[in-house]
């Protein structure tokens, strides 16, 4: 569907491993394939997990609750 330039920058996106790698796998599944995705989506959690720690630390320390 992509050119092919664009081809290797879309492979490196979240949509990629959300959307068309569980659909290759559904369609033709081999076992090289879902370890790459898997790393691949692993990778992109641990990067989620610790952008939303960032961010939800840095709200922490603003915060300021008056009461019980």
């Amino acid at each position: 569907m992509f050119p092919e330039v664009i081809r290797p920058i879309i492979k490196c996106t979240p949509i990629f491993v959300v959307t068309y790698g569980p659909t290759k796998l559904i369609i033709d599944f081999s076992i090289e394939t879902f370890l790459n995705i898997l790393i691949a989506q692993i990778i992109y959690l641990v990067i989620s997990l610790i952008i939303i720690g960032f961010l939800y630390n840095k709200g922490v320390k603003k915060l300021n609750v008056n009461g019980g």
